[in-house]
């Protein structure tokens, strides 16, 4: 029998009698980490950080000891970590978790190989080109592996090849392109990721998709602030359709799925928007002050409706 989650508990809540001591033991028997899943959680965390300390470990002594090594063994060093990194996580002995966060040292420990090769035969290639080649060698790790963390360093290897191509390719583009671009790839993974929940039934973290939210949240709300106070254009005005109807979206399947961080992330995002528009409108100290008290008073409307939101979802 699969262990019961949060969201059974609070269905059959709604259809049951159970008191609020009740839902509380419930509560704390199966969903709540007691102290072995705490342990589990520090035994994960320091072997995920020892894995990061030995990575950055690796970098800083081929910066330290460049001159000293030559060029084969600058690369036969690198290749040889990946390829134990490969073994490491095949080895069926492991634990599934431990097994993944290794294999998570192989991706990055791919850049630094390229970093080096790219040093050792001075290929002059640009920052988007590196990060891109990146991108593309580790892109069937990625998704044959299906571990979250890994998924989110390929997004943010997406995210910084996006930025140097636009700053480096493509100069004369719009202020609003980069943003547009960035939130575009936010939302394109959190949809990608909604649609596997729902279909293929995927063992998607609540944490992984959160921290996409963020992300579709934060370059949506940079874009379209920055647009407001610059000349607007073709691009600018994309950005405000396709936010307004992934907020649409957003606060449609928030309200369904009794979301709180969604609907908060979308409150905030339009809160500072709204700001946004006010302060270019003017930007006197009456404005400014109507603008403060707009935010304070907003802030406050959206903890209420949350309020509201959380006491429905527990008492059904």
């Amino acid at each position: 029998m699969s262990k019961i989650s949060r969201e059974d508990i609070h269905l059959i809540n709604t259809y049951s009698n159970w008191t609020t001591e009740s839902l509380s033991a419930i509560l704390r028997r199966h969903v709540y980490p007691d102290r072995q899943q705490w342990k589990l959680f520090l035994q994960l965390f320091i072997i995920t950080l020892g894995v990061g300390f030995t990575v950055a470990g690796i970098v800083f002594f081929f910066a330290y000891n460049w001159n000293g090594l030559h060029r084969f063994l600058k690369l036969g060093i690198v290749e040889s970590l990946v390829v134990l990194s490969l073994i490491l996580t095949l080895i069926s002995g492991q634990k599934i978790v431990v097994r993944k966060i290794i294999g998570t040292a192989a991706p990055a420990l791919v850049g630094v190989l390229l970093l080096v090769y790219g040093q050792v035969y001075q290929t002059s290639a640009l920052e988007y080109e590196f990060f891109l080649q990146w991108v593309l060698f580790i892109s069937i790790w990625v998704f044959v592996s299906g571990f979250p963390h890994l998924w989110l360093l390929f997004l943010m290897l997406v995210h910084i090849t996006i930025i140097f191509y636009m700053e480096q390719a493509q100069k004369n583009s719009s202020p609003s392109a980069v943003y547009a671009l960035l939130s575009g790839l936010y939302n394109a993974a959190y949809f990608l990721n909604i649609l596997l929940l729902k279909w293929r039934k995927a063992k998607i973290p609540l944490w992984f998709l959160q921290c996409v939210a963020i992300g579709t949240a934060i370059f949506a709300t940079m874009g379209i602030s920055n647009g407001i106070h610059h000349e607007p254009d073709i691009v600018f005005a994309l950005l405000c359709i396709g936010t307004l109807i992934v907020y649409a979206f957003g606060v449609d399947y928030g309200l369904r799925q009794k979301s709180s961080f969604l609907l908060s992330l979308i409150s905030l995002s339009v809160i500072i928007i709204i700001a946004s528009i006010m302060l270019k409108i003017s930007e006197s100290q009456s404005m400014i002050l109507v603008t403060g008290l707009f935010i304070i008073l907003s802030v406050t409307a959206v903890i209420k409706m949350l309020s509201a939101l959380q006491n429905r979802k527990e008492n059904g």
